[in-house]
């Protein structure tokens, strides 16, 4: 172990109170290791003595670095999402597959939905992540509980028509939706998930979804 990689563990470990580093390596090509410790991204000079926390940005494209390597840390097998009881939406042959945590309220997820409409041959999992707030949580359960869950769900999002009020026998099972989110770090709607695990975090332009499909299924 070089001496540098080693007083970088040494520093992550003493800012994090002793924490177990999850994942260590060098960047392919810049002058800095990367840390993943207590689900956090962080890192180090290679002399290890500073630790740097918060985005790195790359110069040509500003594609948030930490953002991407985050999404693959935090990829999640799709056999293992939650998919009962979410919104289906079917568009051309369906074959390719995502699952995207959104809220009634967000409205970056308006805006993803309108993106999601562009895309050709694929099924569209809507996981009901209300986080906003009691209106969130009212309007997810009248989209839940309406006689076709996916009409009320575009009716909302597309032309804002509110679902009918739901039966009072009605009760999706929304905390063990929040706790999945909290146990996974979901923090933000929209977050959506391909058949590789792959994750992308906020809204995203249709031909980034589609160049997610590429990648291989976990």
């Amino acid at each position: 172990m070089a001496p540098g990689e080693a007083a970088s563990r040494r520093l992550a470990e003493r800012a994090f109170a002793g924490k177990p580093i999850d994942a260590f390596r060098k960047l392919p090509d810049l002058p800095f290791y990367e840390i993943w410790i207590d689900r956090t991204l962080v890192y180090t000079d290679l002399d290890g003595k500073v630790l740097i926390l918060g985005n790195m940005l790359e110069s040509t494209t500003l594609t948030n670095l930490r953002q991407t390597r985050m999404n693959e840390l935090l990829a999640i097998p799709f056999k293992d999402l939650p998919l009962d009881g979410a919104v289906k939406t079917v568009q051309g042959s369906g074959r390719n597959k995502l699952v995207v945590f959104a809220d009634p309220n967000c409205q970056y997820c308006k805006r993803f939905e309108a993106e999601l409409k562009s895309i050709k041959d694929v099924t569209i999992y809507t996981v009901m992540y209300p986080v906003l707030g009691p209106d969130s949580l009212a309007k997810a359960r009248a989209i839940l509980c309406a006689p076709k869950p996916a009409i009320a769900w575009h009716a909302w999002m597309d032309g804002g028509i509110a679902p009918p009020a739901p039966a009072e026998s009605c009760k999706p099972a929304f905390e063990s939706i929040l706790a999945f989110g909290r146990k996974n770090d979901i923090a933000m709607t929209p977050t959506t998930f391909f058949e590789s695990g792959k994750r992308l975090a906020g809204i995203s332009p249709a031909a980034t979804v589609n160049e997610g499909f590429a990648a291989p299924r976990r």
